[in-house]
């Protein structure tokens, strides 16, 4: 991946035990909270790293959230690279008495000043979930208030996101009435329907050598999961398959827009408005 956002990395303040697992021509963001608790941080494979600069944002609002809050702002070295983009990685408070803390995390993010213009991915272990259908259980920690899912809604309002789906849960553990898992661990993008349609987004559960699906209905293996200090957690991947004109037109006639969409009188100032929102893209719209 050219991108991984990684949670509960739980290293102290001044700690970069990453660094040890990486080149030292990734770039690695580090947010640290405690040695037993939270830590997020973004590493940059070094492939990504010759087309962008990279700006590990220093937000106000996000400083008193270290280890839960963080945004890195890529930077295209030349125009033709694409918009800036922005990613923003979130471990928010988990716990049954830890609600509040929550909401203030996510106000936090709704009210972040970031940089504007970006293609904007949001990715985490968001410890809340989203429909009943995302929890095995209806008295799981996880499950948010009312309160909680707007101010979730809230930053998808601001930030322009949706979610890239996919079904599979990703937190697996055990409780005493058995077996549990939630779907925490999602991806978020401001990608638009075109976008969609050209870039083919899939998010999907990627491969680990040890995967809490192999233990976790077996409490004994569970453990031993535990002591070995694997994630109880499985990553979600998003991969993007872009349409080629091989794809949509056999005959290898370039895609065209229809006439119909041109000659609409809210075509042309929509789509300057959106085309000045990104930064670096060439002066000539065509």
């Amino acid at each position: 991946f050219d991108i991984v956002c990684t949670q509960e990395t739980k290293l102290a303040k001044d700690h970069r035990y990453l660094d040890k697992l990486f080149t030292k021509h990734h770039h690695i963001h580090y947010s640290n909270h405690a040695s037993n608790s939270a830590g997020i941080a973004t590493i940059i494979n070094p492939n990504t790293l010759k087309h962008y600069s990279v700006n590990d944002v220093a937000c106000p609002e996000f400083a008193e959230y270290s280890g839960h809050l963080q945004a890195t702002h890529l930077r295209p070295k030349r125009r033709r690279n694409g918009p800036d983009i922005l990613y923003i990685n979130c471990y928010l408070s988990t716990g049954r008495d830890h609600t509040q803390l929550k909401l203030r995390q996510l106000r936090a993010l709704h009210a972040a000043t970031l940089p504007a213009g970006c293609l904007v991915f949001v990715a985490g272990d968001f410890n809340f979930t989203l429909s009943d259908h995302d929890s095995t259980t209806t008295s799981a920690p996880s499950k948010p208030d009312q309160d909680v899912r707007d101010a979730w809604t809230k930053v998808c309002e601001r930030f322009g996101l949706s979610e890239h789906y996919q079904p599979v849960h990703t937190r697996y553990g055990n409780t005493s009435s058995g077996p549990s898992s939630s779907r925490l661990d999602r991806l978020f993008s401001n990608l638009e329907e075109l976008d969609h349609e050209m870039l083919r987004p899939n998010a999907s559960i990627t491969r680990l050598p040890r995967s809490p699906l192999h233990y976790h209905a077996h409490s004994n293996k569970f453990k031993m999961l535990k002591v070995f200090g694997a994630s109880d957690h499985l990553p979600v991947g998003l991969t993007f398959h872009p349409l080629s004109a091989e794809d949509d037109n056999p005959g290898l006639r370039p895609p065209i827009v229809p006439r119909w969409v041109v000659k609409d009188k809210h075509f042309v100032p929509e789509f300057f408005n959106r085309w000045n929102r990104f930064h670096n893209l060439p002066t000539d719209r065509f």
